[in-house]
């Protein structure tokens, strides 16, 4: 039986793509073909083995229709619980808010309360030493507080300022005694009010993880309908065109963030190295300098240490400047002038030197080394302000993102309303929660250098040298 493909296209607009149509050279009555050889023999045409994974406009309403309840459930579970979240979102800035005055307030008692034993120990002493220790009680309730309750302590500190000396020592102690009374109710109200808040807030989680939750379910289940070309709906294709390129962009803005990022960290690096080379020249010159023979001292080993150090620093600035590509003409003039200073920096540890040329030599590294910090801090600032302008982009990024997501899904709400009708499918429901904070959030990684053995040390200073006599 010889066998073939009859190219076939579909007639139907909506189809999204065409497909080869199998044809079996086989005898059948009523119809004929001719071979090549030419000879006639019959022909049929059999059922497409692919037709079922073709997907056209009817197709896509069919399951449209058969989702439309769900639709419908996880768009009432939305609306339900729409302020679910941010009302959780307020009541725990409310809990942090009230667990840091609470903090305040207990720090506050515990001052007041070191104050009054020292009045009670005193109460024998001057009149000018209790009122002092009185003023500093008042004040500290003024210091730990902000806003009303500082106004207001501030005004009774100014009260006790004016205090006469007819005032008896008695009265100084009990008028302490009865502010820290006063703190103290302070205190039992913003404990009760935490656990006021505190109880709110839980009450509030199971709705706002039920709001969590239904969106998951609804961008789910509209990307298992709606995803790739939607025969039938050329916005919404288009609209999810927009949303891809917004993705793309988001993605490349995050990943400059984190290049940055790792840059900055990559020059805190070089900071601990670039220290570590300071303080075995310290250590050089100290050996130079106290050494009665150079031969005898560590000063081979400070100097292959110092080395070590300075050439881990070159390493992770070069590091450091492939993290931060492209950079700035600032960071660049930086760059090249540090990393100058630090080939100078060096000194051979196997070349023998006079003690007097080694000691003129090591203070030059030194003073070569201190500016090379100075360098190095500032590209440090340099390196930080261009990782807060590439996260100002990704800012913009995530809320352009956002505004394509939210177009997209509003679109593919729409078509169930088109498709199922009102009845099945309420009206399509609002944007009620923007992600832009989420996606922004997706660059608040931890980035770490790459490993460099910068803590090692090279030479124990056991070892004594053969550098000079």
């Amino acid at each position: 039986m010889a066998t073939g493909y009859r190219r076939q296209q579909r007639h139907d607009p909506d189809t999204k793509h065409e497909y080869r149509q199998p044809v079996s050279y086989r005898s059948h009555p009523g119809t004929s073909d001719v071979r090549q050889d030419g000879h006639a023999q019959s022909s049929v045409i059999l059922p497409d083995p692919y037709a079922e994974f073709v997907t056209t406009a009817s197709t896509v309403h069919a399951r449209i229709r058969a989702a439309a309840l769900q639709n419908t459930s996880l768009l009432i579970a939305l609306n339900d619980t729409e302020d679910a979240p941010s009302a959780l979102a307020v009541k725990k800035v409310l809990v942090e808010r009230t667990e840091d005055e609470l903090d305040k307030q207990e720090q506050a008692l515990r001052e007041l309360e070191r104050m009054i034993k020292d009045l009670r120990d005193k109460r024998d002493g001057s009149n000018n030493t209790l009122r002092d220790l009185l003023r500093r009680a008042s004040a500290i309730i003024a210091r730990l507080r902000k806003g009303h309750r500082e106004n207001t302590e501030d005004a009774s500190a100014q009260d006790h300022r004016n205090v006469g000396e007819q005032r008896s020592k008695e009265q100084m102690y009990f008028d302490t005694v009865a502010l820290k009374s006063k703190e103290d109710k302070r205190k039992a109200e913003l404990q009760h009010q935490l656990i006021a808040v505190r109880k709110e807030a839980k009450e509030l989680e199971p709705q706002a993880e039920k709001h969590g939750g239904a969106h998951a379910e609804l961008d789910a289940l509209y990307e298992s309908i709606f995803a790739g070309p939607t025969p039938g709906f050329p916005e919404e294709d288009a609209t999810e065109r927009e949303f891809e390129l917004a993705r793309e962009n988001f993605e490349n803005a995050k990943s400059k963030v984190l290049a940055k990022r790792k840059g900055v960290r990559t020059i805190e690096q070089a900071q601990r190295s670039l220290k570590q080379a300071s303080v075995h020249a310290t250590h050089a010159v100290t050996e130079v300098e106290n050494a009665p023979f150079l031969a005898l001292s560590d000063v081979k080993n400070e100097l292959l240490n110092l080395d070590h150090y300075v050439t881990i620093t070159n390493v992770t600035l070069e590091k450091s400047i492939l993290a931060l590509a492209p950079i700035s003409a600032q960071l660049h003039g930086l760059a090249q002038e540090l990393q100058t200073r630090l080939r100078k920096a060096t000194i051979s540890p196997t070349a023998k030197f006079e003690k007097a040329v080694l000691q003129e030599m090591l203070e030059s590294t030194k003073q070569l080394l201190e500016t090379s910090t100075a360098l190095l801090n500032d590209m440090q600032t340099a390196a930080k302000r261009e990782e807060e302008a590439a996260r100002n982009d990704v800012r913009g990024e995530a809320q352009r993102l956002d505004e394509k997501r939210s177009k997209l899904q509003q679109l593919r709400q729409e078509a169930f309303e088109k498709v199922a009708g009102y009845g099945a499918a309420p009206p399509a429901y609002h944007n009620c929660c923007s992600r832009a904070d989420q996606y922004e959030g997706e660059c608040d990684l931890v980035v770490e250098s790459s490993p460099v053995d910068e803590d090692h040390e090279l030479y124990a200073p056991e070892t004594h040298s053969e550098l000079a006599v």
